[in-house]
């Protein structure tokens, strides 16, 4: 007799917990990680996955995967000539904007 699994309810051959999950698709010999939450968090993960139609482990993997995708947010110069070159930019950027608002302003009768 096939049991339901308690984490997405789909039919399993017996009961899985959440890091062995097989519902999304992971397998047995994908990386494991144990990671600490905050209290609450994982509730909160619980109900986004069940809003997503996914597991837990699923909806963790797909954050996790969006996240990675974002191109990386820049701060700071690794160098001197980066600072300069955003720096001389800044003002050309600022140039540029005052010629054109002189060229096509509201000022102009």
């Amino acid at each position: 007799m096939e049991a339901l699994c308690l984490y997405c309810g789909g039919k399993k051959s017996r009961l899985l917990s959440p890091d062995v999950h097989m519902g999304d698709g992971m397998a047995r010999d994908d990386d494991k990680f144990t990671v600490r939450m905050p209290q609450g968090m994982r509730d909160k993960l619980a109900l986004r996955a069940k809003a997503n139609n996914r597991s837990v482990n699923a909806e963790y993997v797909q954050i996790l995967q969006d996240a990675l995708n974002e191109p990386l947010k820049i701060t700071g110069f690794s160098n001197e000539a980066e600072r300069l070159a955003d720096r001389h930019a800044e003002q050309f950027k600022a140039v540029v904007f005052e010629t054109l608002n002189t060229m096509y302003g509201k000022d102009k009768a």
